[in-house]
């Protein structure tokens, strides 16, 4: 059996631990930038951690849920800016049809003779013309 030596170093190149081992296994090499890159971004993580839990990120997020319940607010505003013109839109339109439209248009009832007349369950029968 092979005894393979097994160092473990920090970001700095300091000695952590050291382990010799009985192995089989082809060891190679772990090159030297895969390993800074390893404990750089574990350092990385740790500090992004630190910055998410400090008062100033509570704070940034307190402004942004406040930038947007704003925005929530300002488009329910315009909404409804833009519905009220559309409507008074559509009632200028309805409003320029000409009288003989409009009486078109209107449910009128129909006077046929059957005014005051009862159907068979005893209501009064009318007839509309549409």
């Amino acid at each position: 059996m092979t005894i393979v030596d097994v160092f473990e170093t920090d970001s700095d190149g300091k000695l952590l631990s050291y382990c010799p081992t009985f192995d089989n296994r082809a060891v190679h090499k772990t090159d030297q930038r895969v390993e800074k890159m390893r404990k750089g971004s574990s350092i990385l993580k740790k500090n992004i951690h630190m910055a998410a839990k400090s008062p100033t990120a509570a704070k940034v997020n307190q402004a942004a849920n406040l930038l947007g319940k704003l925005s929530v607010k300002y488009a329910s505003t315009v909404k409804d800016t833009v519905q009220r013109k559309i409507e008074e839109e559509m009632k200028k339109k309805s409003g320029e049809t000409s009288p003989k439209q409009q009486k078109k248009n209107t449910i009128q009832p129909k006077s046929d003779g059957f005014e005051g007349q009862n159907d068979s369950s005893g209501n009064e029968a009318t007839s509309y013309m549409i």
